[in-house]
């Protein structure tokens, strides 16, 4: 197969063939041809440059999560009305600083955050 190294860190590389980003964990380029990695995370693009770019993201955030021990994901919070009282979803929008009226019945915020930190 063969495929660009576009970053390597440690035992790990992002990859790039004509069709995908992989991430190669337990990555040795000095082993023979198609045993070069343990396992790998694969993100295809198929030749869809319109999505490259967004899968390329994906990829990226993957990498980072796996090298870099104090790398928080940007995540999309999604909240809807229906999921919470009124009282608790005013709250929830007092806390971020968001009036009703720029809001309908649901609404999504991008935040860093941290799994191990969740309740």
């Amino acid at each position: 197969m063969e495929y660009n190294i576009l970053l390597q860190k440690g035992k790990y590389a992002l990859l790039e063939t004509k069709t995908q980003y992989i991430i190669a964990c337990g990555y040795d380029e000095k082993r023979p041809e198609g045993q070069q990695w343990d396992y790998g995370l694969y993100y295809q693009f198929f030749y869809e440059k319109d999505k490259k770019a967004e899968i390329l993201s994906r990829a990226v955030k993957c990498f980072r999560e796996k090298t870099e021990a104090n790398y928080i994901a940007l995540r999309q919070l999604e909240f809807y009305r229906e999921d919470y009282s009124e009282n608790a979803f005013q709250e929830i929008l007092n806390v971020l600083g968001v009036s009703d009226d720029e809001v309908g019945e649901s609404f999504a915020v991008y935040a860093n955050v941290n799994p191990e930190t969740l309740i």
